[in-house]
Formats: structure tokens, sequence, C-alpha cells
């Protein structure tokens, strides 16, 4: 047991399992492929896209997300008394003049058109944490260790492209909406009981002539778990919620994964077998490691379950041998102990 690392042990069914912090987990976006792009201004750290290098300014990032350049706009030209062309300070874009601040606005509004934008702050003190927002951190009420560092965005194209929720559920802030074919809704009352923790929401798989929903609460199990039972025919009234800014939760929770990494609440698991004296062997027989986030909420529950697989395992093989010897008429003196361990009773 490294002590650097040790978080907590429990002991289950004749095995130890250990939680450990992942001091060597990778960065969110080298982790998996994130949908949301990091862009960040900080002299002394780097995490995703260092707007320092990439941009000019903070608004060449909006000019960037908008696809539209200052620099590339036509500007207003005249010719003076003297004959001289002069290039006004008016920019030219789908067929409107714009003064400076004026065409500034315009792009900031087409990017937050194209694009799902937060911003970013930091508090760094004794180690830092991330937060949604440009204000200071709660805890930091005089401003001296943070601050908005960066944005924090995802194109609404990839999201349309990559995450197959319609439009409405993407960007739509209406959670009392009708629901349509397709939408994802919630009826809590009358879902399925094993329904209403990870997957809780069902999918409009039809709407009926009167106005009817049928529902399907089988949405994100694989096809081995699906149950016939799990699609129900629901009246509009009963739909307590249909999903609305899928796509800025999303985005939010790539931010939430990038605080996890800053704090170092990213975990792993050993898992040991027990000897008769309740001490775990010197190689673990299984481990895992970058678990993002609260351990007790999935991590602990599937070590628990990869106990429970072992012990089942190690039942069948144990009745197995057992069997064969009596059908091979083995003498009960050259059988091998047949004791059941404790742990798989």
């Amino acid at each position: 047991m490294s002590s650097e690392t040790f978080v907590e042990a429990e002991d289950y069914r004749g095995y130890r399992i250990e939680v450990h912090y992942d001091f060597d987990a990778e960065k969110p976006n080298d982790f998996c492929d994130m949908l949301s792009t990091f862009v960040h201004w900080h002299r002394r750290y780097h995490w995703d896209v260092d707007g320092r290098y990439k941009y000019d300014s903070v608004f060449n990032l909006f000019e960037d997300i908008a696809d539209v350049f200052i620099d590339d706009l036509p500007q207003r030209e005249y010719v003076d008394k003297h004959g001289r062309t002069v290039c006004e300070d008016k920019w030219k874009f789908r067929g409107r003049l714009y003064d400076f601040d004026g065409i500034r606005d315009k792009i900031v509004e087409l990017a937050y058109e194209k694009a799902i934008i937060i911003p970013v702050g930091m508090y760094d003190h004794s180690g830092y944490t991330f937060y949604e927002g440009t204000g200071y951190h709660p805890m930091d009420s005089g401003g001296w260790d943070s601050g908005q560092v960066g944005f924090l965005y995802v194109m609404k194209d990839r999201l349309r492209n990559e995450t197959g929720y319609n439009e409405q559920e993407l960007f739509s802030t209406d959670r009392k909406r009708k629901p349509q074919k397709g939408d994802h809704v919630k009826a809590d009352r009358l879902a399925p009981n094993n329904r209403k923790r990870k997957h809780n929401w069902g999918r409009v798989i039809k709407v009926k002539r009167n106005g009817d929903l049928v529902v399907d609460f089988n949405n994100g199990y694989i096809e081995a778990v699906r149950r016939t039972k799990h699609i129900v025919q629901l009246h509009p009234s009963e739909i307590t919620e249909v999903m609305p800014e899928r796509g800025l939760e999303m985005l939010r929770a790539d931010l939430k994964m990038w605080d996890q990494w800053a704090r170092g609440n990213i975990y792993g698991y050993k898992i040991f077998k027990l000897d008769d004296d309740e001490e775990p062997e010197t190689l673990p027989t299984e481990s895992c490691w970058g678990f993002y986030g609260n351990f007790n909420e999935y991590m602990l529950p599937e070590c628990r379950s990869i106990v429970d697989t072992m012990v089942e395992s190690a039942r069948k093989s144990h009745f197995k041998a057992l069997k064969d010897c009596i059908r091979n008429c083995v003498p009960l003196y050259k059988r091998h102990s047949f004791q059941l361990p404790p742990n798989i009773k």
C-alpha cells in the first residue's frame, strides 16, 4: 500500500478494495475526445489552447469562432475633393455598414450564434480550481487569487453532428414545451422504478392521433437489458420535463472534468485477495485508474461488482471440481479439501 496515494480501504467478501489518488492522470482533453475547447490566458499554466500564442487579443478568439475577421472586411471608401481615395472607419458586412464598435459587437454576436461559450475563472491558492464566471471566486472576495482565465466553447454544428440530440434538446431553454417525436422526456411518477437513476430519461418514439405519447425508457441501455414493459404510453400532462439546454449541460460537464483534474479528484482502485489471516496478498488481483469525481458514486460499486463476479466464478469452479470427482468415483481420501471458502458461501 502506498501511503502517498492511499485514500481508504474496504474489505468485501474475502477481498480488500483499496482506493488511491491517481497522481499520473492525464488532462481531460488527453484522456478523452472532448467536444469543447478550452482557450486560456495564463503566464504560468498551460492546459489546452494557450491564447497568448494563438491570438493577439481575446477578441480574436471571437473572430475565429464566428469565422469573420475585421481585417478581411471591406471598408467604405470615397474620393475627397482633392481626388484622393479615403478609407472611412466603417466596415461593410452583409449589406450593412458598421462603425468599429458596431462591427466588433456583431462579430461577438455571431460567435454566440455559432457556439456555446462560457467564461472560465480560476482560484489559485495552494492548488487551484476552475469555476464558471468572470468575477472573483466566493472564497476570494478581495480578488487577490482569482479571476477569469479564459473561455470554454463548443461549436453548435459539432453538437448537432456528434451527439444525437435534436435542435430543441440541445439549445431550447423551455422545459415545459410540447414533446415531439424523438424528444427525451421525464415522467418520474410513471417511469419504471429501475430506470429512475442513471438513465431516467425516456425517448418519445411515437405520438398518437389522440395526443398520447409512446415513451421508451430503455433509452441508454444495451439490447441485452432492454425490456418491452419499459415502453409505456403516457398522456402529455404526465410528462414532468422535456430535455432542455443539453448542449450547455455538456459544456458544463467538461468544465467539471477540468476542475476535478485541477483539484486532484481522480482515483484508481486495487483489489487484493485476503489470506486466512485476513491480510491482503502482495500483488493486486485487479486494478484500474482514471476515475473522475466522487469514487463512492460509481467506482466502489464497480469494484464490488468485480468482486461478486470473481466470487461467483470461484464458486462455480469449486462445484465443478467437486462434481468431476464424484462423477469419476475418486476416493474420498484422494480428494483435495472441498470445504467451501467462507467468502463464497
